[in-house]
């Protein structure tokens, strides 16, 4: 039919009809004057015009459907087809505080900062996985006599120092030997006493004690220095080397600059990929690390994007920045114990009445309430509630603050009420020096309040405590607690830098609130044999007791697991009956990291430094790997 007869035919339609033939008219208009049966690229263009309202809507809701399918079936391909994975690129920066000084395995063990570097730069024989359990690391193997007397560890072939030198069992050799000689007064020594070292072969070391100990593999963890670099410098200068700060280890990194300022204080620290790390390389080929003064700093440089991660934060602190959504927080299990140790010392604390008043009257619960990411779980004595030694028919010192008041007034301590007025005239008293001076300055110590009293002696503490802002809280709480049973608690604020040096080595306080680092906690001797006891030990409160050293020494040198058990449980029996502490808390360690950052594992560590232990799976690049289809 032409064009013409069409419109001739468009005449003769009805008016009824007359729409709907035009409508069929129109579709055989357009299919005459088409070249095909589908619209071309410009007809489309017209699409809208020529549908209908309803075939509008069912082409909406196919092309819905069909576009819902393809989407679906190319995510479900590519997630049976391709997975992301780790390629190497991209920096990491994490903040300190404190800088750094011997990052060298003699001399790491107060200052956290060099062990956390060295935990980089070093391997040991041994180190710990995500769950904090003992592995081999340059071990390849070992044995042990049945005796438990003669340990032999073959160390893996071809390891290479950072140098491209090859590491050999006279480097492991060297190592525990410097360790061991007094000349190089490293403050490890003494755990290695009794220790004999021989050479098996270039691959074989042999270590053999003189009694059995149980902890003693976890002693291996220390880092291997290269004999051929250090047996250079004599062993009474070896603190002074620059290896200390430029070191050469087998780990997953390597030193390349450090930073000063101009008083030459470190500022920041540079580390790169060690080529010949024998275990999968780093995907991050860039580590600088950044000191700061205080936590205050530290808070700054997350708040401004200055580094991705920080060692550690108070717990306010980690949380406000978290809100930022830039900043993963992990909560990492430690094997730390945090208490107030008492220094048997001090002449009023040797009252047991005064030790059970302290313990009666603080509210661990609150304590946890007030610091629940702070703490992992509350501490009823010297072994962690996770320790399978662990004694729980132990009974705790419950608060109970009333009990507390009758103990003390048992004791013949009474309250006596101190008024603002009083502290007045003891201020007028000072200024016009008159009457006892001793007396109004205690008055104005005390201030308006009720406090403990007996034979014209107020019952007043000093807790020392570490200057850090969730260890300052605690303090401020307990400081609180006991004042609402009459005792005055002043706190002694020591820099992290200087409590070592100046307060636990010298025992020089009454009450110190601390975290002890039970390692494996294998072996508790370190901390509460009275051999430890006095200047330079870590048993904080000076405790004696025969019994609870033996129950320590069958801890570390019984091979009978019976024995041990019950050793165990003496020692947690004794220690709750003499009160030589007040087991507050196993703290959780706060690491707080930037996004960016995956492949963090680590869920346990013995030691802040252990959070580096896989650092070589951490990545922030990645890139597509299709899988081939079978």
């Amino acid at each position: 039919m032409s064009i013409k007869k069409i419109f001739d035919k468009t005449k003769n339609h009805k008016t009824s009809d007359q729409s709907l033939s035009q409508h069929v008219l129109d579709q055989e208009i357009i299919f005459r004057l088409s070249k095909g049966r589908l619209p071309g690229r410009r007809q489309w263009h017209y699409l809208p015009k020529f549908l209908s309202k309803k075939e509008k809507i069912i082409i909406i809701i196919c092309l819905i459907a069909i576009l819902s399918s393809l989407s679906f079936f190319l995510y479900n391909y590519y997630q049976k087809h391709c997975e992301k994975i780790p390629q190497n690129g991209g920096y990491y920066v994490e903040g300190l505080i404190g800088t750094p000084r011997y990052i060298n395995p003699l001399y790491l063990t107060f200052n956290q900062t060099d062990r956390d570097l060295a935990r980089l730069i070093y391997s040991s024989l041994f180190t710990r996985d995500a769950q904090g359990h003992l592995i081999n690391d340059l071990a390849e193997s070992y044995e042990v006599s049945p005796d438990h007397l003669t340990y032999i560890i073959k160390i893996k072939d071809n390891v290479k120092w950072s140098n491209g030198q090859n590491l050999t069992a006279e480097d492991v050799l060297f190592t525990y030997t410097a360790i061991m000689d007094q000349a190089y007064g490293s403050p490890l020594r003494n755990s290695f006493s009794g220790l004999e070292i021989n050479k098996v072969d270039d691959l074989t070391i042999k270590f053999t004690l003189s009694q059995p100990y149980n902890a003693f593999l976890d002693l291996l963890t220390i880092g291997i220095m290269p004999r051929e670099l250090w047996g250079q410098i004599p062993a009474s200068s070896a603190s002074l080397a620059d290896l200390n700060l430029k070191p050469i280890g087998s780990g997953p990194y390597q030193f390349k600059s450090l930073t000063k300022d101009k008083a030459g204080n470190i500022k920041s620290y540079e580390l790169t990929v060690n080529p010949y790390y024998f275990r999968q390389l780093p995907y991050i080929p860039k580590l600088t690390f950044k000191f700061y003064n205080n936590y205050e700093e530290l808070a700054a440089a997350l708040g401004d994007g200055s580094i991705d991660g920080a060692a550690y934060l108070p717990q306010k602190t980690a949380e406000d920045l978290i809100t930022t959504r830039r900043y993963d927080l992990k909560y990492l299990g430690t094997s730390q114990l945090v208490a107030i140790f008492i220094n048997s010392e001090d002449k009023v604390l040797k009252d047991k009445n005064i030790r059970r008043a302290l313990a009666l009257s603080i509210d661990k619960n609150k304590i946890l309430l007030d610091n629940n990411n702070l703490i992992g779980h509350l501490a009823t004595g010297p072994i962690l509630n996770h320790n399978p030694y662990y004694d729980k028919t132990i009974a705790e010192v419950s608060y109970n603050p009333t009990e507390a008041q009758k103990i003390l007034t048992d004791s013949g301590w009474s309250l006596k009420t101190i008024t603002t007025d009083d502290v007045s005239a003891a201020q007028q008293k000072l200024q016009n020096n008159q009457g006892d001076q001793n007396e109004a300055k205690t008055i104005i110590d005390l201030g308006p309040g009720q406090w403990l009293q007996k034979n014209n002696q107020y019952l007043t503490f000093n807790l020392t405590v570490v200057n850090e802002p969730d260890y300052l809280a605690i303090a401020q709480q307990i400081g609180l607690a006991w004042q609402k049973i009459g005792i005055k608690t002043y706190l002694d604020v020591v820099d992290p830098e200087n409590i070592n040096n100046q307060i636990i080595r010298r025992k020089n306080y009454s009450l110190l609130l601390y975290g002890q680092n039970l390692g494996s906690e294998n072996d508790l001797a370190a901390f509460w044999h009275s051999t430890q006891s006095g200047p330079n030990g870590l048993n904080l409160s000076n405790y004696r007791n025969e019994q609870v050293d033996k129950s320590l020494e069958t801890l570390r040198t019984s091979i009978d697991e019976e024995a041990k058990k019950k050793a165990a449980q003496t020692l947690q029996q004794q220690i709750a009956t003499d009160l030589p502490a007040i087991f507050l808390y196993n703290p959780t360690y706060l690491y707080i990291q930037n996004k960016k950052i995956k492949g963090f594992a680590m869920e346990v560590i013995i030691e802040p430094a252990d959070r580096f232990n896989q650092i070589n799976e951490w990545y922030i690049k990645t890139k597509i790997k299709w899988q081939k289809t079978h």
